[in-house]
């Protein structure tokens, strides 16, 4: 038999030896007289329609990184997010938000950068 999840060729059993995925039983020729079988996809691995999802990582950066030294600059905060874009990330939020400190509180930028894996 023939495993659609993987492709290995003879295979034997319920399940493909390569891959695990169970395998399906060879198309079965009718004769004209006979009604068509309708068989369903097996369940155990998923369905793709289309192309496969794309997968991302993620970079957090907030004011207190190295990249901006400690103290807010927005002309240094536009060189390092131009630099992080030439590197394929791009910025998909910014917020700001407050941290509790010992001589009160104190906001700080944050942003959420991403970019496709592989």
């Amino acid at each position: 038999m023939f495993c659609e999840n993987c492709g290995a060729n003879d295979q034997a059993g319920k399940f493909c030896g390569k891959c695990g995925s169970p395998l399906s039983a060879p198309p079965v020729t009718a004769s004209p007289a006979a009604a068509p079988e309708v068989t369903s996809a097996p369940t155990a691995a998923p369905v793709v329609v289309g192309s496969a999802r794309q997968l991302y990582e993620y970079m957090v950066l907030t004011q207190k990184d190295r990249v901006f030294g400690g103290k807010f600059n927005p002309l240094q905060l536009q060189e390092a997010l131009n630099g992080f874009a030439r590197q394929g990330w791009r910025v998909v939020e910014a917020a700001t938000t407050t941290f509790p400190g010992f001589s009160g509180s104190r906001e700080e930028i944050v942003f959420i950068l991403e970019r496709p894996v592989g």
